[in-house]
């Protein structure tokens, strides 16, 4: 899933909760169900392997994913009630978007053995080990209803 699915999905699942520790862990949580659907996403080799690259070369990369935080940020702060601060569905959104910056961590430290163990568990949940193998209809398809869902969360919260 891009991020900005990421963010608009973990924001919209935790505004559901009332307790703020609750909302956050669900929001965080729901990166991990998302990644479990069928989805494709945008190519980021040079970060991947960012220990291997120059920063001119991993820059293309790193632009495409502020450029997609940015996307959902400001998708959030569009869609926030009234009755609601967008800081705080940002800070869900965010907060849901960890698991991929926390995996970005252990490009950059591949011997630390947390980061390692959250790293497997984050690519072991993937339905697909290889992303390619989700036809572009299909991933593309899944997350226009992640979208349509966390909108509908958001605008209309059941309680």
């Amino acid at each position: 899933m891009i991020l900005a699915v990421h963010m608009l999905f973990g924001a919209a699942a935790g505004a559901t909760i009332h307790e703020p520790s609750g909302a956050f862990a669900l929001a965080f949580a729901t990166h991990y169900f998302l990644d479990s659907l069928p989805h494709r996403e945008y190519e980021i080799p040079n970060v991947e392997s960012i220990r291997f690259h120059s920063f001119s070369k991993t820059l293309p990369d790193f632009l495409k994913i502020a450029a997609d935080l940015c996307a959902g940020a400001f998708a959030l702060w569009l869609l926030a009630p009234q009755q609601q601060a967008p800081f705080y569905l940002i800070a869900l959104g965010i907060t849901a978007a960890l698991p991929d910056a926390i995996s970005f961590l252990h490009f950059l430290t591949p011997n630390n053995p947390m980061l390692a163990a959250q790293k497997r568990f984050h690519k072991k949940i993937h339905i697909h080990q290889n992303k390619k193998e989700t036809p572009w209809g299909l991933g593309l398809g899944t997350q226009i209803v992640v979208i349509f869902a966390s909108i509908a969360l958001i605008l209309f919260p059941p309680f």
